[in-house]
């Protein structure tokens, strides 16, 4: 079911074929509707791994229905019907308001397009007219909330970084670049001593029997890597005394839906157990850490994670992957590995006059919670209140 927009005016400075000629948005409840806009922009356009099509379906079909999420796939055409962006968004009710946010949940590190090249480089009449267009198309939605959105993406800047809402999210992300051969890379971003710490950890590792890392590649190494990833994080986040996301119903499906086409799973084994599993997604170019774990046992002060992820590395850049990051959130051991903070903005847009008392209080929110991560003090006294909690 397609809900399209009234034609819109174009900007008066606008010319017939470019990309600010936002001529209608549609918007679609349903995933085919949008199938071949989606495959155009994914083509040629610029976005993250978690805006495609096989990252956002499964994960609406096996966790956001689950949360009473609908589709709402907002999709822009320009003056000669060529698709200029789409946004894999879904609406929900929070008590008597619609809010819109982009599909993914948690699991998607990064919000980005798709947008057309030109389309950026167009800048805020295009977001602009997009916004028009959505107001219109999806009259039901009351705000419209964005989390971690990438400043820019390959350089090109993204259109919501230059609204007055946009505001730093909590946290921010970390990347790097990559070498074509690895031990440029170790060399370059990590310390001598941190290279000598992987090398002697990796050789301990190598001394145990079973010693081994490894990429699944098939549907039994998969599920065997994803059963220890599941089991390792529960009892992490058990000690952390923080609520586990991947124990929400239907997480299970999702990765094993995302595993056969997108989603690499990399495992470090040793006396017959996964001690460490480390998932993510690429797009050829950059790769995205998902999410990594470890088992706590008495091989942990070896910091198997630590060790895996160097490894995955090691790998990404003999697949030729040009940049590599650990996603969004605080931990020290991802600014040994990637030398880049890379800042995300956080929108919350009212859309409509119920909207705006909403949307004010989920900035102050937002606020408070990056004041907090910022303040050294405020989050080790949250982070002890986690475990005494948990205990």
């Amino acid at each position: 079911m397609a809900f399209t927009a009234h034609a819109l005016e174009l900007p008066s400075d606008a010319h017939p074929g470019t990309a600010t000629a936002i001529v209608h948005v549609a918007v679609h409840d349903e995933f085919a509707a949008a199938g071949e806009a989606w495959r155009h922009l994914e083509h040629v356009g610029l976005l993250t791994p978690y805006q495609r099509r096989a990252f956002a379906e499964p994960w609406w079909r096996e966790i956001g229905r689950r949360q009473g999420i609908t589709p709402l796939i907002a999709v822009g055409y320009g003056a000669h019907d060529e698709p200029a962006f789409l946004w894999p968004l879904g609406w929900r009710r929070r008590g008597t308001l619609t809010v819109a946010e982009p599909l993914g949940g948690k699991h998607a590190n990064f919000h980005f397009g798709p947008w057309t090249d030109a389309a950026l480089l167009a800048g805020r009449p295009t977001l602009d007219a997009a916004l028009s267009g959505l107001r219109r198309a999806a009259p039901q939605v009351d705000v419209l909330a964005l989390s971690n959105q990438a400043v820019e993406w390959r350089g090109r800047r993204n259109p919501f970084a230059l609204l007055a809402d946009a505001l730093p999210s909590p946290s921010d992300a970390y990347r790097v670049r990559l070498d074509a051969d690895p031990e440029a890379y170790l060399r370059r971003v990590l310390s001598h001593d941190a290279r000598k710490q992987v090398r002697a950890k990796t050789r301990k590792f190598e001394s145990m029997p079973g010693f081994q890392i490894t990429r699944a590649a098939g549907p039994n190494e998969t599920a065997d890597l994803l059963e220890a990833f599941l089991r390792q994080k529960a009892a992490k986040f058990a000690r952390m005394g923080v609520p586990d996301p991947f124990a929400a119903p239907g997480t299970r499906a999702f990765l094993d839906a995302l595993a056969p086409a997108s989603l690499d799973l990399y495992g470090l084994h040793a006396e017959g157990v996964p001690m460490a599993v480390f998932g993510g997604i690429g797009d050829g170019r950059r790769f995205s850490g998902m999410f990594m774990s470890y088992n706590a046992c008495s091989h942990a002060r070896l910091t198997p994670g630590y060790v895996l992820t160097a490894h995955v590395i090691a790998d990404l850049c003999r697949r030729g992957y040009e940049s590599f990051d650990l996603g969004v959130g605080e931990a020290r051991y991802k600014a040994h590995f990637c030398n880049e903070t890379e800042n995300l903005i956080d929108v919350v847009m009212p859309l409509s006059i119920a909207g705006r008392l909403y949307a004010g209080a989920d900035r102050e929110a937002r606020r408070a919670k990056r004041a907090v991560k910022r303040s050294p003090l405020l989050w080790n006294a949250l982070t002890r209140l986690r475990r005494l909690c948990a205990a």
